[in-house]
């Protein structure tokens, strides 16, 4: 989905804080492995890369194993950070990571994950991964969510996003070459009237971030990782937001035709409607290519459901 916070560890490179900020979190990061799972961390690595400002480490250990943690120190993140605890701390499930465990300090946070390194993380779609992919969300949606996960609309769309806001102020949009004045403005009533109609409420578990660097493949076993945005939602919502980044990424183009879908995907591309022409969010470079990519693939599906004429 790429929303505004979406291989794992996925951390900044840090070269805006200071040096010994840097070496009391990651004092920190390794006392609470040595906490979680009862043995020293004797080396770590941060991998770049993401849209979010979690430190993520892989941590080798001193007898032998390795970890995976992803760590936050600021409010942000520690929010995001907490929403995925929820998920890892209350389901046990073969698409999950190995959970080690949790520490929340109030101004930081450290999840001890599996680590996944060894597994395959590739963008390249193939029939047999959109198939394995799609057994692991049916699976998810089959899943009965924690008690206390909240629905998906409490957390998004935000007010500030989807076509209302590009109505009330369409330069930004525009200004993304993804259609001509001239169609927003013969269309937006219909785009608007599809957005409130979106079905978005449902009682399943949604992970709604399916993208293939979410994704790893394990010898007889498909994972998939960063729950910030678990939910409860409709199920069709998890096909709706991965489908469009599948066919962005060489896969096959969005061909799923049931009762909502366009007024689903309408809701999605609204949100990146609404953000493609803005800056990114800290932490967030590429954010914005993605979600113009996700944008140029899942409009046209979308007003081709509807009846109404392509964008560009």
């Amino acid at each position: 989905m790429a929303a505004d916070t979406v291989r794992p560890p996925d951390a900044p490179d840090g070269t805006d804080a200071p040096e010994a900020s840097e070496g009391a979190r990651d004092r920190i990061v390794a006392d609470a492995v040595r906490a979680v799972v009862g043995t020293r961390s004797v080396a770590s690595r941060t991998v770049t890369g993401g849209h979010t400002e979690a430190v993520r480490q892989v941590h080798r250990l001193a007898d032998g194993s390795s970890v995976f943690t992803k760590s936050a120190f600021e409010p942000r993140t520690l929010e995001w950070l907490r929403a995925e605890w929820m998920i890892y701390g209350s389901i046990t499930a073969d698409y999950l990571p190995t959970v080690y465990g949790w520490e929340d300090a109030g101004d930081h946070a450290v999840l001890v994950l599996e680590d996944l390194s060894q597994g395959v993380w590739s963008t390249r779609w193939t029939g047999e991964r959109v198939r394995l992919v799609s057994e692991v969300l049916r699976n998810v949606n089959a899943t009965p969510p924690p008690a206390a996960l909240p629905p998906l609309s409490h957390r998004w769309p935000p007010p500030d996003a989807g076509w209302h806001v590009v109505a009330e102020d369409p330069g930004p949009f525009l200004s993304a070459g993804i259609c001509p004045a001239g169609w927003l403005e013969k269309n937006l009533p219909a785009l608007l009237a599809a957005e409130r109609a979106a079905p978005l409420h449902g009682p399943n578990l949604v992970h709604f971030d399916v993208r293939s660097d979410n994704v790893c493949y394990l010898p007889g076993r498909t994972v998939l990782i960063d729950w910030s945005w678990g939910a409860r939602a409709n199920p069709l919502i998890d096909l709706i937001a991965w489908m469009p980044s599948l066919a962005a990424e060489g896969g096959p183009p969005p061909e799923y035709h049931g009762p909502g879908t366009a007024e689903l995907t309408l809701l999605c591309c609204g949100f990146w409607a609404s953000r493609v022409g803005t800056p990114p969010p800290p932490g967030g470079r590429g954010v914005r290519q993605l979600q113009r990519r996700q944008l140029e693939v899942a409009l046209p599906w979308a007003c081709g459901l509807l009846g109404l004429s392509p964008p560009g």
